[in-house]
């Protein structure tokens, strides 16, 4: 039987299976191996992708600087981020959900994750 999951969870499970891995066996997972999350889809995601991209270019510095990601900048890094960590049913602004009380875990692992911190 597989199981059928929504992008996002799916994507969340790839990822905390690779933080998972790379914390049990320490040094064995080199960081150039570290898990990149799946690009976003296209559709009506996109469209609250590239309004995090520009919304969040317009408020902080450093936004187009690199990510530790090869060919990823810092924004979009921080903003693919913050689309998988999002509960599934969010369709707002990404940036001031960041901002809010709920939203600050997701960020905290996001400026990591992006090397915006």
């Amino acid at each position: 039987m597989k199981l059928k999951l929504a992008s996002k969870q799916q994507s969340f499970l790839s990822a905390s299976l690779v933080l998972l891995m790379s914390s049990v066996w320490g040094g064995i997972v080199q960081s150039s191996m570290a898990q990149q999350y799946d690009p976003i889809p296209a559709g009506a995601d996109q469209k609250q992708y590239e309004q995090c991209l520009i919304y969040g270019n317009s408020i902080y510095s450093g936004g187009e600087e690199s990510s530790p990601y090869r060919g990823v900048t810092k924004s979009q890094a921080w903003c693919q981020c913050m689309w998988h960590e999002t509960p599934e049913n969010f369709f707002g602004n990404l940036v001031g959900y960041a901002e809010t009380a709920k939203g600050k875990k997701a960020n905290t692992i996001c400026e990591q994750y992006s090397g915006w911190k």
